[in-house]
């Protein structure tokens, strides 16, 4: 299943979803500088493993704020540094509860917190710091002083009113706090991070959050995955508090079927409040005694034997300028147990400059051999490896078999090292024109951490490639529609192998990359696209976008909407 992309707010929401209206300069410097090595920190964070050892094994770490300390779970704190190194000093946390809403592969979470300003410190910059994906998008915030009457708030406006909010650069908001936030280096894509003004001894906050994200899927297990930052650490509890005594959760799941839902919630102990087809909630049970680490829940959405789609309308507002109303429509499907694979026709695009040495390409590697190993015997591949300069394991596709797949490892392992500069252009056309006319289904997997110059025309490059690239009608299936549901028969159980354009899977790796070119490249191959900022989490990441696209169930589906003289679609 995919994941409904969760897409950037741009009006008031700075990169990787910083407030472009808050903070000062005094904050935001010693935040700076706080935080000036936390993109390229390889730490070991706080491990969390997935849903069970064969599950969605992959190690979750966390931004480092200080010693011993990371961004494991939302947090206010004092920032500064400690004989030269950066260091931030968590207020105490009183509450904090979790509501998530799940729906089908996103998840909407609420989080509040009360934390307190201890007596015997000094008055100091505060900053709040939330551990988040790298598609997450925060869409409110509210922080309120309990004891003081003051309150620091967010919201997301159209630019051409920001004049009128009082936001922006100019606006009260910049000036209450000292400054502009958008002077303010060092932003970590998988940290939420927003200065606050100075706290007093005594002080009392409540934060009030608001985010969403896609949620990761996890292929053995066939479930979508909650999870959410609760690891609270120890310097964060009062004396003689505990995590059991301040953390709450509530969530409430959607899965778009109608079939029960299979939960399994394996960290922590819960209480179900509601089950009915397609629908459960549930809460933290906190009577009992648990473990402290992350929330996680997983829950299946693909059906038994069928392919099922569901549609969700929603009428517009009275008084909404967009009048046109909206829809959602989702296609699940059955269990692997019950499909039949594509064969598949593979190029791996491996890049091997100069600026991958050390950690990035020994784990781009071990992703790459992972890869290799997830071929069947049906599919058919080769690997380029590329700078400035081309290097082809073979020139032409050849079978999966083991012994061809334990030569290109030896290749991989011997021969690629980094070194040059990058060029995508050349070796995905060539990629492209060898995929031209493959059996079963084309793919290609570009993995790089560069930046180019020439992104647009490789984009205009793809895209004549793949309009060039005259796809078949193969197996259609007619989806019948009654009510807001939707049924369809398996697939064949011998399918012909279709012609059909290539796919472009995309992979970036690192800061520096041109995720947003990535991103659209993928889109114009109808791909995926996913990212890594930090090497540990190459391996990991890269896997899963390899097994996303493992076993492919449909392709080249086509919404047909009739009595609409106008649609857009996301």
């Amino acid at each position: 299943p995919g994941a409904l992309g969760a897409s950037a707010i741009q009006s008031g929401l700075g990169p990787y979803g910083q407030t472009s209206a808050a903070a000062g300069p005094k904050a935001a410097d010693i935040a700076a500088r706080a935080l000036a090595g936390a993109q390229n920190n390889n730490n070991s964070g706080v491990p969390s493993s997935g849903l069970t050892a064969q599950g969605l094994a992959s190690v979750v770490t966390r931004p480092q704020l200080g010693d011993d300390l990371y961004c494991s779970c939302p947090m206010v704190c004092v920032v500064g540094t400690n004989y030269g190194a950066p260091h931030a000093v968590p207020l105490n946390i009183m509450t904090l509860q979790f509501e998530a809403q799940c729906h089908i592969s996103q998840a909407f979470v609420q989080m509040q917190m009360v934390c307190h300003y201890p007596m015997n410190w000094n008055d100091a910059p505060l900053v709040l710091f939330l551990p988040k994906s790298t598609d997450t998008t925060v869409t409110e915030l509210c922080v309120e002083n309990m004891v003081r009457p003051s309150v620091f708030a967010t919201a997301v406006v159209p630019l051409e009113d920001m004049k009128k909010y009082s936001g922006g650069k100019k606006g009260t908001a910049s000036q209450t706090a000292g400054g502009d936030a958008e002077d303010m280096p060092g932003s970590d894509p998988e940290m939420f991070m927003l200065p606050l003004p100075p706290g007093l001894p005594g002080d009392q906050y409540r934060v009030k959050l608001s985010y969403f994200h896609a949620m990761t899927f996890d292929v053995v297990q066939g479930k979508y995955v909650l999870r959410l930052p609760t690891t609270v650490p120890a310097v964060c509890l009062a004396q003689g508090s505990s995590v059991n005594s301040v953390l709450d959760v509530r969530v409430a799941v959607n899965t778009g079927t109608s079939d029960d839902v299979e939960l399994l919630v394996p960290s922590h102990p819960i209480t179900m409040q509601s089950k009915q087809p397609g629908a459960v909630s549930f809460e933290l049970d906190t009577t009992q005694v648990w473990e402290n680490g992350d929330f996680m829940a997983g829950y299946n959405v693909w059906t038994r034997d069928q392919v099922t789609a569901s549609v969700h309308v929603e009428a517009p507002q009275p008084g909404m300028p967009d009048q046109r109303g909206t829809f959602a429509l989702s296609i699940t499907p059955p269990g692997p147990e019950n499909c039949v694979r594509f064969p598949r026709s593979v190029v791996f695009m491996f890049d091997r400059s100069g600026s991958m040495t050390g950690d990035p390409i020994r784990y781009a590697k071990a992703a790459l051999l992972n890869g290799l190993h997830m071929l069947g015997p049906e599919d058919k591949f080769t690997v380029v490896a590329f700078d400035h300069e081309q290097l082809w394991w073979t020139d032409r596709l050849i079978e999966a078999t083991p012994e061809n797949i334990l030569t290109c490892m030896h290749w991989v392992n011997d021969d690629l090292s980094a070194r040059g500069t990058t060029d995508i252009h050349a070796p995905l056309q060539r990629a492209l024109k060898l995929l031209a006319g493959a059996a079963g289904l084309p793919l290609v997997f570009l993995l790089t951490d560069g930046c180019v110059d020439d992104e647009r025309d490789i984009c205009i490059m793809a895209e004549n490639s793949i309009k060039a690239s005259s796809a078949i009608d193969v197996n259609n299936i007619v989806i019948t529609t009654d009510g807001s549901t939707m049924t369809v028969n398996p697939a064949p159980s011998t399918p012909a192998p279709p012609t059909l354009a290539p796919r472009i899977y995309t992979f970036g790796i690192g800061p520096y990359c041109n995720h947003y070119f990535l991103k659209r490249l993928a889109a114009i191959g109808r791909g995926m696209n996913d990212v890594a900022f930090r090497p540990h989490a190459i391996q990991s990441v890269m896997e899963r976008l390899l097994a996303a696209a493992a076993l492919p169930m449909l392709s080249d589906v086509k919404i047909c909407a009739h009595g609409l003289t106008q649609v857009e679609l996301y």
